[in-house]
């Protein structure tokens, strides 16, 4: 996955919510991730829509979290942003006949449905807690 990937950042901003005990403003997010607050608010803001995150107005406010890091799996974030680790489908072009082109295609949409469904299932088993657990603790 690319470091400033929608789902990455997305991924990395809900971990640095749910370490920290505060509401977090995108322009902090936007400094640790080296990414712009306006590329962070537009994420989180998908993922406000799917009541991962909330955000707070005013002095003191940002975002939070609206679950527990147990509780927000990576499938959930990658749904929220209608985001997918996989290659789009190839696409015919509109009265293409050619049959190898017809069975290429045949073949990888039926490779990408199964593909899907144990992507799916694997990222709706690691959890945020998950990876926190897994970040060395520094004194």
């Amino acid at each position: 996955m690319k470091k400033n990937s929608r789902t990455s950042v997305a991924i990395h901003s809900v971990l640095h919510l749910s370490m920290m005990d505060r509401p977090v403003t995108s322009e902090e997010l936007g400094q640790c991730q080296n990414t712009n607050p306006v590329m962070i608010r537009r994420i989180l803001g998908d993922l406000k829509k799917a009541e991962i995150v909330d955000s707070e107005k005013g002095h003191g406010g940002g975002w939070i979290l609206l679950k527990s890091p147990k509780a927000i799996t990576f499938q959930d974030i990658f749904m929220a942003l209608n985001d997918s680790l996989l290659p789009s489908p190839i696409e015919l072009d509109e009265g293409e006949n050619c049959l190898i082109m017809k069975e290429i295609c045949s073949t990888m949409d039926e490779f990408l449905d199964e593909a899907e469904i144990l992507l799916a299932k694997k990222l709706s088993k690691i959890t945020i807690q998950s990876l926190i657990n897994q970040i060395p603790k520094t004194n």
